[in-house]
């Protein structure tokens, strides 16, 4: 199973918030809620230079269409 952007997995199997990303994941949400466009969030984030969950300082729309239909995250 994969972790989602924003979780890690402890030693001991356990998982856990990373809170600086999960601060990403409702900025996304947030911003999608008020009508921003995937480009538009895109755009914002790498204008912030927010890592992107594979550690490139580039985001792209799936990436960010992927989290906004990931349940997980719900």
């Amino acid at each position: 199973m994969a972790i989602p952007y924003g979780f890690e997995k402890m030693p001991d199997g356990m998982v856990r918030m990373i809170a600086s990303q999960i601060e990403v994941v409702q900025r996304i949400y947030q911003r999608y809620i008020d009508g921003a466009s995937l480009g538009t969030i895109t755009n914002e984030l790498e204008a912030d230079q927010v890592t992107s969950p594979s550690g490139s300082s580039k985001w792209s729309r799936s990436v960010i269409d992927k989290m906004l239909s990931n349940g997980k995250y719900g």
